[in-house]
């Protein structure tokens, strides 16, 4: 009897388990990108350098590339001269109508580019402001951009434009994602750039299963080199965890000097950044 009862409790929970995988999958929309038979469209690396080398080769751009070319603007009266790179595109279907853009530039004061969207009559579609901080290093920087009803897109540059280096191009899609009702849900945009989704601050401390999680801080704080330019934090605690896990974002920070964790005045190191 024993025997029969192990036996039916296995048979329940493969039938069980095949059910649940078979509700899921069927309960899902199929994206574009995974039908049978259907070609996904590839990205696009641009070089957008003005000096060739002696080994340089004809570049390869996917179909929906269409064009790319370089356009001296000269100075007017109330303008300084400027190197428009106009890159024309086409949708490859329909079903893609976002378009991730990620400049390569050298991030020099003055002479931030700008990224510029426009439809077949001239009419801007996106303008996404002076990208970069001015701080005179090689940077990168990611726009999305919507593509209903664009067929080219600028790079606006004060001077020559040589501080503009290349362009990664991608198409964006979607799909839904599966979490659990009662966890903690974070935004996450994949980019072959970012290794973290941005954080968010919680209102309330939680705690699950023995851990805690408290915000510290919500708002940006200003740190400088010295230790009294340091943001501290006191707190009590019922009883000595076995780990603590600090997380917090930094803008603008230098990678040769990452900031330092002191614990009770004791110096446990630099951070590692995720860059």
């Amino acid at each position: 009897m024993l025997v029969r009862v192990v036996v039916f409790a296995l048979l329940l929970g493969a039938v069980s388990r095949v059910c649940a995988q078979e509700a899921l999958s069927d309960g899902l929309p199929t994206s574009p990108d995974t039908k049978p038979g259907y070609a996904m469209p590839g990205s696009a690396w641009l070089d957008l350098r003005q000096n060739t080398s002696p080994n340089s080769e004809t570049q390869n751009a996917p179909p929906w590339v269409e064009a790319v070319t370089l356009l001296p603007v000269q100075a007017t009266a109330n303008t300084m001269s400027k190197s428009v790179f106009r890159i024309r595109v086409t949708q490859p279907t329909p079903d893609y109508q976002v378009l991730f853009f990620r400049l390569f530039f050298d991030d020099k004061p003055g002479r931030q580019p700008e990224l510029v969207a426009w439809d077949e009559s001239g009419t801007h579609v996106l303008r996404s402001g002076p990208l970069g901080s001015g701080i005179n290093l090689p940077s990168s920087d990611s726009v999305m951009i919507p593509m209903t009803g664009a067929s080219s897109i600028d790079i606006e540059v004060p001077g020559d434009g040589k501080t503009v280096r290349g362009a990664y191009l991608d198409w964006m899609t979607s799909s839904n994602v599966v979490h659990p009702l009662n966890a903690d849900r974070r935004d996450v945009i994949p980019e072959p750039f970012s290794s973290m989704p941005p954080l968010h601050a919680s209102l309330q401390d939680a705690e699950h299963f023995g851990t805690v999680t408290a915000t510290l801080a919500a708002e940006a704080i200003q740190i400088g080199a010295q230790i009294q330019e340091s943001a501290a934090f006191q707190f009590g605690i019922e009883a000595q965890p076995l780990a603590a896990l600090l997380t917090f974002e930094v803008a603008n920070p230098r990678i040769d000097a990452p900031p330092r964790i002191y614990v009770n005045g004791q110096d446990i190191g630099p951070v590692s950044l995720a860059l």
